[in-house]
């Protein structure tokens, strides 16, 4: 155990050390990182806030292309199946058969991609559709009980 926690560990005995090492490591760096650069607003947040304002309001320029359009609505899956995809390849491809890691990244791309495909078509878009009639069959239901209990005749 690391001196700079041990105060930690004992104010909080119900719970998990490594829970207190984490929140205890990352706060730890999280004030070193503030005290490095007290100008960090500036010189990051900013540029950030720049950035994502540029980006939406070019999202009108990119309404009619398809390709934006589709890699967006893939991105969910992309976001989780690359890591999955890449790992894997490292540990087969590039310890394995020692393959430079750019041609792991160049045979990977498109596997992500297929795979990126298949879990939107086959997974998101038909949990997608099962949830709105799912959900539409309930605010039905809801609406008539609601409706039918104000409509009392006299």
């Amino acid at each position: 155990m690391l001196p700079w926690h041990c105060h930690l560990v004992r104010r909080f005995p119900g719970m998990g050390q490594t829970h207190v090492v984490f929140d205890s490591v990352t706060t730890r760096f999280r004030s070193v990182a503030w005290r490095l650069s007290p100008l960090r607003l500036i010189t990051w947040g900013l540029p950030s806030a720049a950035l994502i304002i540029a980006f939406i309001s070019l999202e009108t320029a990119f309404k009619a292309n398809t390709i934006c359009k589709t890699l967006g609505n893939w991105s969910y899956s992309t976001y989780l199946l690359h890591v999955i995809v890449l790992w894997t390849a490292q540990y087969v491809l590039g310890e394995t058969f020692g393959l430079a890691p750019y041609a792991i990244l160049g045979l990977c791309l498109p596997i992500i991609l297929l795979l990126s495909w298949g879990s939107y078509e086959f997974i998101e878009k038909r949990f997608a559709r099962y949830l709105k009639h799912a959900l539409s069959a309930v605010v039905r239901h809801r609406k008539h009980r609601f409706l039918g209990s104000a409509n009392i005749s006299p």
